[in-house]
């Protein structure tokens, strides 16, 4: 098992946290189950992995070959070990033919629950496959469990969600001073008075809800 991405924002999608990798022999195999186990590391914080993960995936060879929620309570199972809270996620029906002689590579991929409270997000999780965590099938009908003990475990942690820094400029389309000329009967067309640019510094989506806007006027006859 290796790791990936060592810690992933609040919010953030498809965070590869680790990569398992197993030698194929004696014939091909179809993966069937993928067994992940989580254990958060600091008993003072909240240690539910449903209140900080929102859906995993399993990816091969860049594709995506399965996912599930995993926001729920009940998606996740329990296991005693040695003092700490070890939750257990279980997928099935994977069907990932890999062929004799290849180095199998399983990534996966967690998002990110965009509602941790902020006091919890210095919780980490070590994550690991446990033992016989991993079925896969030969051409005989034969299951093969790996791996024979408890892989090594990597460690997970949280950053704050991140945010743009949007920046307003003038821009060359915003029309020069003229005056509107209204009548009191009829409704005009529409007018151009005001274009202006949003810039984004950093390499992070923002989505604008709202805009506010001062305008001067002044009241007098005409």
């Amino acid at each position: 098992i290796n790791r990936e991405d060592s810690s992933g924002s609040e919010g953030e999608e498809e965070v590869e946290v680790f990569t398992v990798e197993f030698d194929v022999e004696d014939g091909d195999v179809s993966l069937e189950r993928l067994e992940i186990m989580a254990s958060s590391t600091n008993s003072t914080l909240e240690e539910d992995p449903w209140d900080y993960f929102d859906r995993v995936s399993i990816w091969v060879d860049g594709d995506e070959i399965a996912d599930m929620d995993v926001d729920e309570r009940d998606m996740w199972d329990d296991e005693d070990g040695q003092g700490a809270d070890i939750h257990r996620l279980t997928l099935t029906g994977l069907d990932e033919m890999f062929e004799e002689g290849e180095t199998a590579e399983i990534t996966v991929v967690f998002d990110i629950a965009s509602n941790i409270d902020t006091a919890d997000l210095v919780q980490d999780f070590d994550f690991y496959i446990p033992e016989d965590g991993i079925r896969a099938v030969d051409g005989e009908g034969i299951q093969h469990y790996i791996p024979t003990n408890d892989s090594d475990a990597v460690t997970f942690g949280f950053d704050a969600e991140e945010t743009g820094d949007l920046q307003i400029n003038s821009s060359s389309d915003d029309p020069d001073a003229s005056t509107l000329i209204s009548d009191e009967d009829d409704e005009s067309d529409e007018y151009t008075v005001f274009v202006f640019e949003l810039e984004n510094d950093d390499d992070v989506d923002v989505l604008v809800t709202d805009l506010t806007f001062t305008v001067a006027t002044s009241s007098g006859d005409s």
